[in-house]
């Protein structure tokens, strides 16, 4: 019989029919893991081993995902906060690449991109980029806060410094 992949089908002999499923089998860019749209706020949310996994990792991790829109020359900053687990984040461009990556950045165990408290990242295409928020450990499992600030055009002053929509000096 045919399996998905990633399944295993284990017979008892006479005592049942269990499936095995690895994590992989759950990878983050399935159906089941879909997407949550952000846009300049802070959002709650949770990872779980027996929810999404990460196929941009070098091994399978608990993630979460969610979505921005974004146009060419845009900034954006993200953080997550997370006590119950190592957290890290990746910034996925809309062409599947990955553009930022970060483990311990903020401190205690928390990430930022860019990597540098207070900078910006300038968007370099248009379309929908992704924000994983995931766990350093294949194992670890808990709640986070994720931070999105933009994207948002900036706005050049006189002095040669840019000016965000959020009323903060910026990108020079």
């Amino acid at each position: 019989v045919a399996q998905p992949e990633g399944t295993i089908q284990v017979s008892t002999w006479g005592r049942g029919v269990y499936q095995l499923e690895s994590p992989t089998s759950n990878p983050a860019n399935s159906e089941a893991c879909g997407l949550t749209n952000i846009r300049n706020q802070t959002v709650n949310g949770s990872v779980s081993r027996t929810g999404c996994f990460s196929n941009t990792t070098s091994f399978p991790t608990p993630v979460k995902r969610y979505v921005f829109t974004g146009i060419a020359g845009q900034l954006v900053n993200i953080r997550a906060t997370a006590t119950a687990f190592d957290a890290y984040l990746q910034l996925i461009g809309p062409d599947g690449s990955l553009l930022l990556e970060d483990d311990d950045s903020a401190g205690s165990n928390n990430p930022q991109l860019p990597t540098n408290t207070g900078e910006f990242f300038t968007l370099p295409q248009n379309g929908n980029y992704i924000v994983e928020v995931a766990a350093v450990s294949s194992t670890a499992s808990g709640a986070f806060t994720l931070r999105l600030d933009g994207p948002f055009t900036p706005v050049k002053l006189d002095d040669g410094t840019f000016e965000t929509a959020l009323g903060g000096a910026g990108a020079t």
